[in-house]
């Protein structure tokens, strides 16, 4: 029968090889412990390494082609930062562990340059189509302006046309009131009398009624009267129309003269006309007839020898 001692012995020897099975592999390699200092550099060293850049690589590979919510423009140069400074504290030991960092710097590079050029892309979509909607609105405000201001010219071209109309209404109105342009001189005629004088033909020119028309005549002095007969001449005037409406139109009239020269002088509603008249005879039975009529120092019509040197201006 085993002795206390003996028994004592197998147990504490089967605790011990316990414990070694559980520090050293199969191999009899020591097996190293996931959270001792060793077994954190063991993972830093060999696996850390292939896992960020894995990573990174399949992040940059869904950036890529699946076009994902981009960071903030910083980020990747942030973390960037963070792992280049534990690598510079703690430095790789081997050279795939080295490649592999290089090539997770390299990556999260990319992925910051990328996301520069999308932010950057984004602004300019959204400048154009802010600058669209801008000039949408200008566009939508200008075409507003346009139809308006076409509007109102349109309006004001009625009114005015209106208002034309009115004035040549009101102007039509005030020339039928006061004869307008109308005027009015005498011509002899040309077939004498049997005493040798030339019975006086009235003329009225123009569109409208010459109002409370008045007329007289006298003889015009000659060159070789005194200025005494001359002021009797004046003197001597005769009225022919007392004031009446006369029609435009010729009308015969009951004044006859001999050839020579003479003043007519015709007041009505719309003004006062002046005329000369001079006529002679010319052969048997011609005459030669010469007419000034002016009105506020215009020559409204004027023959010159039976020629027309001035014509009268149709309303």
């Amino acid at each position: 029968m085993p002795s206390l001692r003996f028994i004592f012995n197998r147990i504490v020897t089967s605790a011990r090889a316990y414990k070694w099975r559980q520090r050293h592999g199969p191999d009899g390699s020591r097996r190293i412990d996931p959270l001792s200092w060793a077994g954190m550099a063991r993972f830093y060293h060999h696996w850390l390494p292939p896992i960020v850049l894995l990573a990174v690589l399949s992040w940059l590979a869904s950036v890529l082609y699946f076009n994902p919510p981009s960071p903030p423009i910083g980020v990747y140069m942030g973390g960037l930062a963070c792992l280049a400074a534990i690598v510079t504290i703690w430095p790789p030991q081997s050279s795939w562990s080295k490649a592999a960092w290089m090539l997770v710097f390299f990556a999260m590079f990319g992925l910051e340059i990328h996301t520069l050029y999308k932010d950057r892309e984004t602004n300019q979509s959204q400048q154009r189509a802010a600058r669209k909607e801008s000039n949408d609105a200008f566009k939508s405000i200008a075409d507003g302006l346009k139809i308006a201001i076409t509007e109102n010219q349109r309006a004001f071209d009625a009114t005015m046309s209106r208002m034309k109309g009115l004035g040549e209404i009101s102007a039509e109105n005030l020339a039928q009131q006061t004869g307008g342009k109308t005027f009015c001189f005498y011509l002899a005629s040309a077939l004498p009398e049997s005493d040798g004088s030339h019975a006086l033909t009235l003329f009225v020119t123009g569109k409208h009624v010459m109002k409370n028309l008045a007329a007289e005549y006298y003889a015009e002095p000659t060159p070789n009267s005194t200025p005494q007969e001359a002021y009797s001449s004046f003197l001597l005037r005769k009225m022919i129309i007392p004031g009446r409406d006369v029609l435009p139109g010729a009308h015969m009239s009951d004044v006859h003269l001999n050839p020579g020269a003479y003043q007519f002088n015709f007041w009505a509603v719309n003004g006062w006309i002046q005329q000369s008249l001079k006529f002679k005879k010319v052969g048997t039975h011609g005459l030669s007839q010469s007419i000034s009529v002016r009105r506020d120092g215009k020559i409204l019509y004027e023959i010159v020898d039976d020629k027309v040197t001035v014509p009268y201006k149709a309303e």
